[in-house]
């Protein structure tokens, strides 16, 4: 009887392990038709597990909106995207408007993210594996998203705006990066309040990379990217503290910021060392000590139409202070 009990005791963990055991909903691979690649399978499970798996890339587009993904009428069961290693490209549109997806998990090995490939989904988190060396435009582009991890060393040289329409509020871009894109901080698309660029960043692209950011309440950088940055149409505003924090990594910041300012209003604006206006017209105008030194835009100001332009009615005003 004892021997009997031990048996069945020991049967009851691997019994429950079985009953939980997650089942199949759906799935497809290269020789049904369903596939997602040549040499790419997925499957479904219930609970919510969509795994991709096999090698190679993934079927380059997945239509607009993702209309041709496999998975398409089975988007509403898909809470976790799981990428097995051995894929190396996630296609664009691939998991595309699946607003219950709310987790990824994507493999060191992946090379590319394409674009609008996360766009609309549910996503809270993102790590961006080491391996992977090119991100499609707005490729996790969900409001929902609130933080991104990028693995090191990174095999990045550029962001490739793929955070446009992100709900990222602080972001620390990965050594590695050379270049920043013309949307990738615009604060029309974008919430971004804290930003770190590395000393490998030699190029903003200007002025819309981060074109009327105004929010921007933490800086780190070295000075020769801090003025690409406020070239480019950047600047700061006082977060809820009150405060501005700039952090200087090399050079002379000082050059740009003046640790004295304490502009509050648009009325000091060109006391400051930089600031911009973008024009009812469209066009946008950047001051350096109330001189002109670049302008985007069909106006051209003198300099003495730019000594009176102090509290532009209808006008959005951003000034650069310490």
């Amino acid at each position: 009887m004892k021997n009997t009990l031990l048996i069945m005791s020991a049967l009851i963990p691997i019994l429950a392990i079985q009953s939980v055991q997650a089942t199949i909903l759906a799935s497809g691979n290269p020789d049904d038709g369903n596939g997602c690649g040549a040499n790419c399978s997925w499957s479904l499970d219930d609970n919510g597990v969509l795994t991709i798996s096999g090698t190679g890339n993934m079927v380059d587009h997945m239509g607009s909106n993702g209309d041709n993904q496999p998975w398409l009428d089975y988007r509403s069961d898909i809470q976790k995207v799981v990428v097995k290693s051995g894929i190396t490209s996630v296609s664009t549109h691939a998991f595309r408007n699946i607003s219950t997806l709310t987790e990824v998990s994507l493999p060191n090995g992946l090379i590319s993210v394409g674009r609008y490939a996360f766009l609309s989904t549910g996503l809270t988190s993102v790590t961006i594996p080491s391996s992977v060396n090119s991100l499609g435009y707005t490729a996790f582009g969900t409001g929902t998203l609130k933080s991104v991890t990028f693995e090191e060393p990174s095999h990045l040289t550029s962001l490739g705006e793929a955070f446009v329409l992100s709900g990222l509020t602080s972001i620390k871009i990965p050594e590695g990066v050379t270049s920043l894109g013309w949307e990738e901080f615009n604060a029309t698309y974008n919430s971004i309040k804290s930003i770190t660029i590395p000393d490998s960043v030699t190029y903003i692209s200007s002025p819309y990379a981060v074109y009327m950011v105004t929010q921007v309440n933490d800086f780190t950088a070295n000075a020769a990217n801090l003025a690409r940055f406020l070239e480019a149409g950047g600047g700061f505003m006082a977060g809820s503290d009150g405060k501005i924090n700039v952090t200087c990594t090399s050079g002379d910041c000082d050059k740009y910021l003046r640790t004295e300012s304490k502009y509050k209003d648009n009325q000091s604006m060109l006391n400051a060392i930089y600031c911009s206006v973008a024009n009812a017209d469209g066009s946008t105008t950047i001051y350096n000590n109330g001189k002109i030194i670049s302008i985007k835009g069909k106006r051209i100001y003198t300099v003495q139409e730019a000594n009176q332009v102090s509290k532009p009615t209808g006008n959005r005003v951003s000034i650069r202070y310490k």
